[in-house]
């Protein structure tokens, strides 16, 4: 939210108590939406590795967590990012990965780019992983030598027997770091040809395994096969030449995905139409994901996983994005997440983490005037990590609909869901994660094929005083522990039901 609002909501704690400072008026158009969970077929574990994000390598690394005059973490940074509840984190970005050299960011002497030094390296950004209690991902140079890619790996993870093991070791750190997860490259698609990148995966591969067998290694891949790239004018589809050559030499298909509405809606275009275009493009980008799981059969490799390592809203503007600060991003934001569970995606990383206060992409930020902002990317993937765990269970919505229009990559779309759930058990608790892409409220009653008594509920949602506005929070409501449950859901907004102690 910008701070030139009088209303200003904080973040109060890990638990998340804060107090939304408004309450959207009821549309006149309110109805119900009945909800039916299966407890009898449970499905996969839902992945913790889903609750991941980004740091990018700009400004040398480390951008509101380091410390440059002190050479540490700053003062309180990991205590204040924690209710984010980060598993995975993804390192050195984002488009600056094809241009950081890691070795000039590590040791007493730092390189760095463009005037700008490496204060913030591999050693500082482990320290961090460390603190944050997040599981590492590194993206390597995919324009560099594989070998300097190898090299990494060896420094991470190699034995001070080894050469760059004991060069970590002589930089203050004697045991390995045990990175499991690796990347090739960041959308190499934008500078190289689908067979050029493809030709130098198995080298790749080859020496990075070489260092550690025991790693993970991602490729490239797009993830609109069904939408042509505005990067490159490469006549090779792009997955299925990457997945001919390279794609037994992978452990995981690297996937970004950006609802892309481009060029900027104006400020009268911002209603309830580009509402319904921007909540009405996570189920398209599902059929995508099903595209290009298919190109994992037809190319010989079906149980290749995706990893989603970045995703979020675009909204034009040179990148500013505005919009990313508005209620509905955080809806939209949420609405990907339930595709990625329905689809059982094992790792997914928000882009991004942390900002100073230029890149409206951030969760948090912290402008020059030193007061931080939670966007509404930061309370929906809060809100996600602490509340989702457990298996998935089969769910069925019958509720309102609605059209879109197209605008730019989002096609025209037809009787979409207007509430999109998902549930998932853990131990005797159901938890629903609930996203209204309406503009009015809806009333959810809640039936549990299998259960008739609970012993209470609980409902913790994020919403805004409409879609387009700047001002939006938390609040949590109490129910009435009874079967079926009723929540009312308001407009545009995103609610996790937890029903507890179900019998």
């Amino acid at each position: 939210m910008t701070l030139a609002h009088s209303l200003r909501l904080r973040y109060a704690s890990i638990i998340v108590t804060a107090i939304l400072l408004f309450v959207p008026a009821a549309h006149p158009e309110t109805t119900r939406a009945i909800i039916r969970v299966d407890l009898n077929a449970p499905g996969p574990v839902i992945s913790n590795h889903i609750f991941g994000n980004n740091m990018k390598v700009w400004g040398g690394g480390g951008e509101m967590v380091w410390d440059t005059n002190g050479h540490t973490l700053k003062n309180g940074i990991v205590e204040r990012l924690a209710p984010l509840g980060v598993t995975v984190l993804r390192f050195p970005g984002g488009s600056k990965a094809e241009e950081y050299d890691w070795r000039a960011a590590v040791g007493k002497t730092r390189g760095g780019t463009g005037g700008t030094r490496f204060d913030f390296g591999t050693d500082e950004f482990m320290e961090f992983c460390r603190r944050l209690k997040a599981e590492p991902l590194i993206t390597v140079n995919g324009g560099a030598a594989p070998k300097e890619a190898a090299d990494w790996v060896e420094y991470c993870n190699g034995s001070i027997d080894t050469p760059m093991g004991k060069l970590r070791a002589e930089n203050g750190h004697p045991l390995p770091y045990n990175v499991r997860c690796w990347e090739i490259g960041n959308e190499n698609y934008v500078s190289q040809k689908a067979k050029d990148y493809a030709a130098s995966i198995p080298e790749f591969a080859r020496l990075m395994k070489a260092a550690d067998p025991s790693i993970k290694i991602g490729g490239v891949g797009w993830g609109w096969p069904n939408w042509k790239s505005h990067y490159t004018k490469d006549t090779d589809p792009w997955n299925e030449t990457v997945l001919a050559i390279a794609g037994k030499h992978l452990d995981a298909f690297i996937i970004h995905e950006y609802c892309w509405i481009d060029p900027a809606p104006k400020p009268e275009q911002r209603t309830d139409e580009l509402m319904h275009t921007v909540l009405g493009w996570p189920p398209q980008m599902a059929k995508e994901l099903l595209a290009v799981r298919k190109s994992f059969a037809d190319a010989g490799v079906p149980d290749l996983p995706i990893w989603m390592t970045e995703f979020n809203g675009y909204y034009g503007e040179k990148g500013m994005c505005k919009i990313l600060g508005h209620t509905i991003n955080g809806v939209l934001v949420a609405s990907m997440m339930n595709e990625f569970v329905r689809l059982n995606i094992p790792l997914a990383c928000n882009w991004d983490m942390a900002s100073s206060g230029w890149s409206r992409f951030a969760a948090i930020a912290n402008p020059s005037e030193g007061k931080w902002m939670y966007r509404p990317s930061w309370h929906v993937l809060s809100l996600y990590a602490r509340s989702l765990s457990g298996r998935i269970l089969p769910v069925s919505v019958d509720g309102p609909r609605f059209d879109h229009a197209k605008y730019s990559i989002v096609r025209a779309g037809k009787d979409t869901p207007g509430i999109d759930v998902i549930a998932a058990q853990n131990s005797n608790a159901v938890t629903l994660m609930l996203v209204n892409k309406l503009e009015y409220e809806v009333t959810a009653v809640i039936q549990l094929d299998g259960a008739s008594k609970a012993a209470g509920i609980s409902c913790t949602l994020f919403s805004g005083e409409n879609a387009f506005s700047e001002t939006y929070g938390i609040r949590e409501t109490i129910h009435t522990p009874s079967l079926p449950a009723s929540v009312v859901l308001p407009a545009c907004s995103v609610s996790a039901v937890t029903i507890k102690d179900i019998k």
